[in-house]
């Protein structure tokens, strides 16, 4: 939902009740995930849905955070999932917390868009913001942790995923959880010096504040990270991320562009 006031320096809800930043959903693993029931009739439910001019989609869309609030949604895996160094790449539902921009008379329920550096983006132009990308990894105690990328994931018109950045993620009181540099936020050209590719890893700030990962959410359940990474780098743009809100005027218009 959007008609959220505008949030504080530091996006509410990141200090949970017992005074740390521990704010994933779970710290199971991707393998363990899959067979919840809940994650299972998602990965079920998702082939029915093809694109937000289908108001039962942004219906469906705009309260999964509220139908899967236990549990997270497995995306990919960067490594062996079967080994401790593995990354788990998931979705923990929520309603946006990013910055909000522009404000609309009459704003509509679901829809939002998103603007950078204060200019309004047409691509992607209409989108729901469905949770926050997090990466579970070993916590070197024979355990796995969560940590928050410092990305809200949304969904546009045609139902591909964009990663968004929240540039207040960087929250030095936070810094033992989030943002999380990882390999996706961070990707690497092909001819980078190893000197490059150190440097990239040792940076809490992202290569990139947002881009499209992966093509389709109808398709989460084959993703894999080598897709994901290679999509970062054909749109990712860098500026302040806004979320805006917009006219139920308005979104007609913007909606017939699907087909």
């Amino acid at each position: 939902m959007l008609n959220h006031p505008q949030p504080p320096t530091v996006p509410a809800g990141d200090e949970n009740d017992f005074g740390d930043f521990d704010i994933a959903i779970t710290h199971d693993r991707n393998a363990k995930l899959k067979g919840r029931h809940a994650v299972e009739k998602f990965f079920k439910d998702v082939r029915e849905h093809r694109s937000l001019a289908d108001h039962k989609t942004r219906s469906w869309l705009g309260n999964l955070p509220f139908y899967i609030r236990e549990d997270a949604i497995p995306l990919f895996v960067d490594g062996d999932d079967h080994e401790d160094d593995s990354k788990d790449y998931q979705l923990h539902p929520r309603y946006t917390l990013l910055e909000l921009g522009k404000t609309a008379t009459q704003p509509h329920n679901e829809l939002c868009r998103l603007s950078i550096d204060d200019n309004m983006l047409e691509d992607p132009n209409l989108v729901i913001g469905i949770g926050r990308l997090f990466v579970n990894v070993s916590n070197g105690k024979a355990g796995r942790t969560s940590k928050w990328t410092g990305y809200e994931v949304f969904v546009d018109k045609q139902l591909a995923l964009w990663m968004v950045f929240d540039r207040r993620s960087i929250n030095p009181r936070a810094a033992d959880w989030y943002p999380l540099s990882c390999r996706l936020s961070r990707p690497i050209p092909q001819d980078s010096g190893n000197e490059q590719r150190v440097l990239s890893f040792t940076s809490k700030v992202p290569r990139f504040d947002i881009a499209c990962f992966l093509p389709s959410l109808r398709d989460l359940a084959d993703a894999e990270f080598s897709t994901a990474s290679e999509k970062v780098q054909e749109k990712m743009r860098s500026g302040k991320m806004r979320v805006c809100q917009v006219e139920r005027s308005e979104v007609d218009k913007l909606l017939e562009a699907i087909n």
